[in-house]
């Protein structure tokens, strides 16, 4: 750092941090710090933030299929995977007119797990969406039954 190179540290558990700020410090170069993540100083990743609908499946699929042996189930958790997705997306276009809300992978979470607020959320969407593809998203989460 001292040299004026830059670098790259992946810090998973946190546990480094304080010290690469410490050796940043040190060489005069804290502003150089751009910490990523959870941490109380850190800047905050929506990892679904511009993500395709695809890759929102993706991601959703890798979380939930990790080291889970699914081909009993299968049907069951790729319509769950699904319904995910849809919601995710359904929350995104909805922060389209309300910034203040924003669609994340927790928000995701809470919604999956609290049908009445979920169901909520479909409502309002089904009054305020009135675009195209707003209505074709809709019509494809009131045609799965799943759903």
């Amino acid at each position: 750092m001292a040299s004026g190179m830059s670098g790259l540290c992946l810090d998973i558990k946190g546990n480094m941090i304080n010290y690469i700020k410490a050796l940043a410090y040190a060489c005069g170069r804290e502003s150089d710090i751009l910490e990523l993540g959870t941490g109380a100083e850190a800047r905050p990743i929506n990892l679904i933030t511009g993500m395709e609908e695809g890759k929102i499946f993706d991601l959703y699929k890798a979380l939930t299929l990790k080291d889970m042996p699914y081909e009993q189930n299968k049907t069951w958790i790729f319509s769950g995977i699904h319904a995910a997705k849809d919601l995710t997306l359904l929350c995104r276009v909805l922060a389209k007119r309300y910034p203040q809300f924003t669609p994340s992978l927790a928000l995701t979470s809470e919604f999956l797990d609290d049908y009445q607020s979920c169901s909520a959320i479909f409502n309002i969407c089904k009054e305020l969406f009135g675009d195209k593809d707003e209505q074709s998203l809709i019509r494809r989460i009131e045609n799965d039954c799943f759903h």
